[in-house]
């Protein structure tokens, strides 16, 4: 079975705090746990009193979500690395201010080095929130959209390579892929079992299921219109469909042109 290239994405994941600017974001894109990230604070922007954060300190209490950790809890974190500690590595916690750019800033690490991850286990979601170098001063969380008086904890994907699946594999495929129209999503069913098929964009959010229930053995395609959960046309980018069946989970990527 040659190897998938695999994007894992939180449902709770809620990163983007109105049409400007994400409060959090990652670069590169595609990132695994062995490339260097830089992870980017907007202040602006995340679930807080901006102004309990004065900017003069910024600190990442943060924490991994393991490949093993898929079909766990979307909360759950592991390995953690407090604000007030250092990483596995001995780097430091601190954000710096980006230059030019008020209310942002940004810290770059490897996340397998960081966290202590060493092969064959894979990290697909990096787990996070922030402070001015103490709880007293505030929090910075994620929006919640469904509750915009409430926060979610950061939950940021990364890719894993060569995943393997827990039980049998199984193959999945969309096409055609890019598309500016519709996308069929075909899967193998081995046997009768329960079936779950979402999107979602590249900050984690859940856009549409297609697809939950028992299905039948043998390959099933299910249409993607290329819209959300109310039929609204989602703009053009990158977005990841996952099909979990009975305890095996996949996910691949698709683009809207």
């Amino acid at each position: 079975m040659k190897k998938l290239f695999t994007m894992l994405f939180v449902a709770v994941s809620a990163m983007v705090a109105n049409a400007q600017a994400p409060a959090v974001t990652i670069t590169p894109a595609g990132a695994t746990g062995a490339t260097p990230v830089t992870i980017t604070l907007n202040l602006a922007n995340v679930c807080t009193n901006p102004t309990q954060i004065t900017g003069t300190v910024v600190k990442m209490h943060s924490g991994i979500g393991l490949e093993a950790d898929i079909n766990g809890p979307n909360g759950k974190w592991t390995q953690v690395v407090a604000f007030d500690a250092s990483g596995a590595n001995g780097a430091s916690t601190s954000l710096a201010a980006v230059p030019n750019q008020a209310g942002r800033y940004s810290i770059t690490f490897t996340p397998n080095a960081f966290y202590g991850v060493t092969a064959p286990a894979q990290i697909h979601r990096l787990c996070m929130v922030f402070n001015g170098g103490a709880w007293i001063n505030g929090e910075a969380k994620a929006p919640n959209p469904a509750d915009p008086a409430g926060c979610l904890d950061f939950f940021i994907p990364l890719v894993t390579i060569g995943m393997q699946e827990y039980g049998n594999k199984f193959n999945a495929n969309a096409y055609p892929n890019p598309t500016s129209d519709a996308v069929s999503i075909a899967y193998d069913v081995t046997e009768a079992k329960e079936v779950t098929v979402k999107v979602y964009d590249m900050m984690g959010q859940e856009v549409k299921t297609l697809a939950t229930g028992t299905q039948t053995a043998g390959t099933q395609i299910i249409r993607w219109a290329g819209d959300n959960q109310n039929g609204v046309r989602l703009p053009a980018g990158n977005y990841f469909y996952r099909i979990s069946i009975g305890n095996e989970t996949m996910t691949r990527q698709i683009s809207l042109r």
